[in-house]
């Protein structure tokens, strides 16, 4: 009977540390570089170096894969298709050639993965996008009375180029402002579309002007890339708190092999009307005070006038009594 409670005793413990290393097993897996940029002719192929560095202190065995990514939208994040077909303008995940799908990363070292790259002889110019990814294998993690398998992703961002006749074309959606503001600073949101059939990387300022036309301050535009049919939104702020009267927010930018132009302005107004209005209250209440104050003082004054004036004529007739005795 002791026999039987010390294995069930056991048996337990067993299974309780087999649920926490699943829980608590690291995941510590970084891919370098995270993204590249690769340029490709048609027909032509290429090696191309992936690293995988495990920063666990146990080795972690997993899959590889490739897949096709698209960025749709503001979002300016990867979607990552699966399973379903990716139109061919910008796909490239076929195109690549794993070394082998099932690999065991060593713990606190890096595997260097060689992709071979091959662009298709009818491959569109401009820009296709892919993923390499490690995957590591489910895991039985216990969630109430169940036990689901969990697996992890890490992905590497391929940026392939095809030369030829590339289609370069963006533009400003919206270059928005408040009209009106209170107080600075003045906030500016540039949506910028890539309409063409690579992504972009705009590069320029956004100049705050005062009234009379004068520079007052630069900011440059975030560095990031916009991919095709998609927007990214870039996002500033200039000025200072106190700010008052017209200004001018203008935007200069470039983007491309060519450097083609992007331009915008809009003009904002800030007037600090409850400080302004507080202060001309102030303004008005000492000014009534003073005056009640100053025409109280001359009030006196004549008070004491009429006074005096009245003495002096006590005065005199008192004198001309004297003379008279």
């Amino acid at each position: 009977m002791k026999r039987i409670i010390l294995l069930t005793f056991v048996m337990g413990l067993v299974f309780y540390g087999a649920q926490k290393s699943f829980a608590q097993q690291p995941f510590d897996i970084t891919a370098f570089p995270a993204r590249q940029e690769i340029a490709l002719s048609p027909g032509e192929t290429k090696s191309v170096p992936v690293a995988f560095y495990n920063r666990a202190l146990n080795s972690t065995l997993g899959s590889l894969g490739v897949v096709d990514f698209i960025v749709k939208g503001n979002q300016n994040s990867p979607i990552f298709i699966e399973k379903e077909a990716v139109s061919t303008r910008y796909s490239a995940a076929s195109w690549i050639e794993l070394p082998f799908t099932q690999v065991s990363l060593p713990a606190q070292d890096r595997t260097i993965i060689y992709l071979s790259v091959t662009a298709p002889k009818d491959a569109l110019p401009g820009g296709h996008y892919a993923s390499v990814y490690f995957e590591t294998n489910p895991v039985g993690q216990p969630e109430g009375q169940r036990v689901t398998a969990v697996s992890q992703r890490i992905n590497s961002l391929l940026y392939i180029k095809i030369p030829g006749d590339i289609k370069e074309l963006a533009g400003i959606t919206q270059f928005l402002s408040k009209k009106f503001r209170e107080y600075g600073p003045i906030d500016v949101d540039t949506h910028i579309v890539n309409n063409g059939h690579i992504h972009i990387q705009p590069k320029g300022k956004i100049v705050l002007k005062n009234m009379f036309g004068m520079s007052i301050q630069e900011q440059a535009l975030d560095e990031k890339n916009i991919f095709p049919d998609a927007i990214s939104i870039f996002t500033n702020s200039l000025g200072q708190k106190w700010m008052f009267g017209q200004y001018t927010v203008v935007l200069n930018a470039t983007y491309g092999e060519h450097n083609k132009a992007l331009s915008a302005s809009r003009t904002v107004f800030v007037f600090p009307w409850k400080v302004t209005l507080v202060v001309l209250l102030a303004a008005i209440i000492l000014f009534l005070i003073g005056k009640s104050m100053y025409e109280k003082t001359l009030l006196k004054e004549a008070h004491l006038e009429e006074e005096l004036e009245k003495e002096h004529e006590e005065i005199e007739k008192l004198k001309r009594e004297l003379k008279k005795e």
